[in-house]
């Protein structure tokens, strides 16, 4: 089946032209993604009750704070986080499933829904844009599945990402953002299997891998494991790498200028609002977040720039409000 995507005047392809599109949109500008998408459902404070609805009102596990499954019990709820990142200008936004794989619903009792939950809610995020394009003119959005870090990998785990990839293809996402890698042998297995099912494709989604750097997995180590995976996802390039889920004001910048000189890979960067208190307050607000992303900015080091933990739509429509101003990184992929 040949999905069609609708903005504006234009009739897009998708099964032919989103890569394509992507690509032309990161040679014209710099591209803004998302904020956080978890920290907003949480602002909510939603109840046992309104994770279960009525689907899993008899469900034995507690679901409360299982942010994925609300995929399936509140999807106007995530919808709206959707719109009002795309009202605050984001050209991508992300699908909820920073924890929608195996070992994270298991905890649930709910694992066997990846499937569905990664699929619905590509669809609920694909649906946000093509609504918002529709009425309005303007620059194509994107949308991007997120693939949540794994702690551990076993011999079910490449089943289990298959169906995790599947759901969000088949939900319609133009992108797979595998984020917040934090440890070696994890990332590889994660790098290898995910080549191995989009392989199988005629025309995988733009594949995105972000980093998140700790103690434990530094400057250093993360450079090392761009080498190998540009390696290993020679054949699904072009690619895209950053960093997120670090503290926007201790990004390093050496790293990113480091894998600036990269010119075959588009280069992201979403980092969190700081460390928050245990009521959730984040201490960057969005005028300190705007002046540390534009410093990188104004240096040419980003092709794609958004918030992840503690950024809200205020703090990218702060960005929105200047990104026009910034020329864009050049790549050759």
């Amino acid at each position: 089946m040949v999905a069609f995507w609708s903005f504006g005047a234009h009739t897009l392809n998708m099964s032919i032209n989103r890569n394509l599109l992507f690509l032309e949109q990161t040679r014209k500008r710099v591209l803004l993604s998302d904020g956080g998408v978890g920290t907003e459902l949480l602002k909510l404070s939603l109840s046992e009750e309104d994770f279960r609805s009525n689907r899993f009102r008899n469900h034995q596990n507690r679901l409360l704070n299982n942010l994925d499954i609300l995929n399936l019990t509140q999807r106007k709820k995530v919808a709206q986080v959707h719109r009002s990142y795309l009202m605050a200008g984001a050209d991508i936004i992300s699908t909820n499933t920073f924890r929608s794989n195996y070992e994270a619903q298991l905890c649930y009792g709910t694992q066997d829904l990846i499937y569905e939950i990664n699929r619905t809610a590509g669809q609920i995020a694909r649906q946000a844009v093509d609504r918002f394009m529709s009425e309005s003119e303007g620059n194509p959005r994107f949308v991007a599945g997120i693939i949540g870090p794994v702690g551990r990998w076993d011999a079910n785990s490449s089943l289990h990402l298959r169906s995790q990839v599947a759901g969000l293809i088949d939900g319609g996402v133009d992108l797979l953002l595998a984020e917040s890698l934090c440890h070696r042998e994890t990332t590889r297995e994660l790098v290898s299997r995910l080549c191995d099912i989009l392989m199988e494709y005629d025309d995988p989604p733009i594949v995105w891998i972000s980093f998140t750097i700790t103690e434990m997995f530094d400057s250093h180590r993360v450079l090392s494991e761009i080498d190998c995976i540009k390696r290993r996802l020679s054949r699904l390039m072009p690619l895209i790498v950053g960093i997120n889920c670090i503290s926007a004001d201790n990004i390093p910048q050496d790293i990113l200028s480091k894998i600036a000189e990269e010119k075959q890979i588009l280069i992201s960067c979403h980092p969190s609002a700081g460390e928050p208190d245990n009521r959730l307050n984040y201490p960057i607000d969005e005028v300190g977040f705007q002046h540390i992303m534009f410093e990188f900015l104004q240096k040419g080091l980003l092709n794609i720039v958004g918030g992840c933990c503690g950024t809200s739509p205020r703090y990218i429509q702060r960005i929105a409000g200047r990104i026009s101003e910034i020329d864009v990184r050049m790549f050759t992929g």
